[in-house]
């Protein structure tokens, strides 16, 4: 089962923690750790270091 995977822009399906995957375009290994907290229906951000677009992973608790 693969994991889903929110684009920079997409709204978050719910509260809570998201890891860094990777570039839309590319792969960043700088930012590969990154974590951010986000609201529900709060807009994914784009790449923690360059801005670019991103994707994100949501990080199970």
């Amino acid at each position: 089962m693969s994991e889903e995977r929110y684009q920079t822009g997409d709204k978050a399906p719910e509260t809570g923690q998201y890891r860094f995957d990777s570039l839309v375009e590319g792969f960043s290994q700088q930012q590969e750790n990154s974590v951010i907290r986000i609201a529900q229906d709060e807009q994914f951000p784009g790449a923690p270091e360059s801005g670019k677009p991103a994707y994100w992973i949501r990080v199970e608790q």
